[in-house]
């Protein structure tokens, strides 16, 4: 063929559509619950909501507001969806995570986040749900659920885990605010 008026060698080949096989991507979970979140916290940012999910989802940013994590494994470029995997390094130990979903009210967007690798839980899950509240405000509501099946574990968590988790949920979302704040600077 002949381009920008120079002749231009390729090799190609037709595919046949009927031998084509293509991989679909991995089906998004939409997890149901039948019961409130077992940990609420509602927050609002100086920020428009499609930032704010930026930010949530967007892991090279994850080290400024989630502490205590050795590093994030991830896939620089692959874009976060329903269905993607990371891997959180904690003391060594690696928690396999997995993006998820549920339905919310139209408008809104939502984050969220599967583990069966975080003891004391049988599962965990974090969604983050963003509200618009104006073009350079919104609102974030961070839900956690979890599953424990032995009543030690019940016990673990109703005696000690809860009250750590929600420190540690509250400053999460306060040294988001100030990741928000630099960034806006």
């Amino acid at each position: 063929d002949t381009y920008d008026e120079k002749e231009v060698a390729y090799i190609y080949t037709i595919i046949d559509l009927e031998k084509l096989n293509l991989t679909e991507f991995n089906k998004a979970k939409n997890i149901q619950f039948n019961y409130p979140p077992k940990l609420s916290l509602e927050k609002e940012y100086a920020v428009s909501a499609d930032e704010l999910y930026e930010y949530i989802t967007n892991y090279a940013y994850r080290h400024h507001w989630v502490k205590g994590v050795d590093r994030f494994e991830y896939n620089e470029n692959e874009v976060t969806r329903a269905g993607s995997e990371h891997l959180c390094v904690v003391n060594g130990k690696h928690l396999n995570i997995e993006v998820v979903t549920k339905d919310t009210d139209p408008g809104k967007l939502i984050y969220g986040e599967m583990t069966t690798s975080l003891f004391p839980f049988d599962v965990f899950y974090n969604f983050y749900t963003i509200t618009a509240v104006s073009e350079q405000r919104s609102q974030l509501t961070g839900e956690t659920y979890w599953e424990t099946k032995s009543p030690i574990k019940k016990l673990l968590v109703a005696l000690f885990v809860k009250k750590a988790l929600k420190k540690s949920f509250v400053k999460s979302l306060n040294d988001l605010e100030i990741l928000v704040s630099k960034t806006k600077d």
